[in-house]
């Protein structure tokens, strides 16, 4: 896991299959990926001890909703763990997003579906003066 986190690693793939990697394992081997900017494939397919908890743990990765910079700074690399069929659907969500080339748009999409709360209402209120600014501002990112 220290090595996935060390930025110098420049693993794009790495296959984890059949190696009895569990939820307690998951949970160690998800926070090593906050930062990592190069591994797209974490190939964890076959590890039947790997519950709904442990894919659970992969999702403050890809998408930390702690606030909009923490969102921002998620992970938008990452895009396979396998075992599709036991992931929960956010997580796979997020895994799809991460396949999408624009890293900004994907940091921006993060953003407005973990921040739910923001209000655009008073973008169409000013009748759309603001829009242009607010795009601007999203595609920083």
């Amino acid at each position: 896991a220290a090595s996935l986190a060390n930025p110098k690693c420049r693993l794009e793939e790495i296959d984890l299959r059949d190696t009895n990697i569990g939820d307690e394992e998951a949970a160690i081997l998800a926070p090593s990926l906050r930062n990592n900017q190069r591994l797209i494939a974490m190939h964890l397919d076959e590890n039947i001890n790997i519950t709904k908890a442990g894919w659970d743990a992969f999702l403050p990765v890809l998408c930390d909703k702690t606030n909009i910079n923490a969102t921002h700074g998620s992970n938008h690399t990452l895009q396979h763990l396998g075992g599709l069929q036991e992931i929960c659907h956010d997580v796979r969500s997020m895994l799809a997003l991460n396949a999408f080339r624009d890293k900004s748009r994907v940091a921006a999409r993060k953003i407005l579906r973990a921040h739910r709360h923001l209000d655009m209402r008073p973008l169409f209120d000013r009748e759309l003066d603001l829009l242009p600014r607010v795009v601007a501002w999203l595609e920083r990112f």
